[in-house]
């Protein structure tokens, strides 16, 4: 993701969990993701376009995501990769990245992901029922 400002564009890693300053302007961004390189190491193209051909093809609203992210051991592969929401998703790497900050040098972590439970019928209405 990449963030314009007065002093140039800085590009958010919800992989690594870093914003940095990369371009001066538009113009080098632009220029820079036009090449294959520029894609590979900023969009992870190769990954994104296996993803596309297998049939994750995220709507308007989702991105393609880590099921585990890679800060905490997941692998950087197509059977790592899913669709989440957009907003979730970032808001969930800022939460682990978060945590992960204050976690001393050689931690060991773990990282469970729980899937909600499935609410049918009436039941899907009424929270905590």
């Amino acid at each position: 993701m990449e963030l314009l400002r007065r002093d140039g564009i800085w590009a958010l890693d919800i992989v690594e969990g870093t914003l940095e300053w990369c371009w001066d302007d538009l113009e080098e961004c632009r220029s820079e993701l036009e090449t294959i390189e520029g894609q590979e190491d900023w969009l992870r193209a190769d990954l994104a376009q296996t993803a596309f051909a297998r049939g994750l093809r995220p709507k308007r609203s989702e991105i393609l995501d880590f099921a585990v992210p890679p800060k905490v051991g997941g692998d950087l592969s197509l059977d790592n990769v899913h669709l989440m929401d957009f907003v979730t998703g970032v808001g969930m790497a800022s939460q682990i990245h978060q945590q992960l900050r204050h976690a001393p040098e050689g931690a060991t972590v773990q990282f469970k992901m729980i899937e909600p439970e499935r609410r049918v019928g009436w039941h899907r209405w009424l929270p905590g029922r």
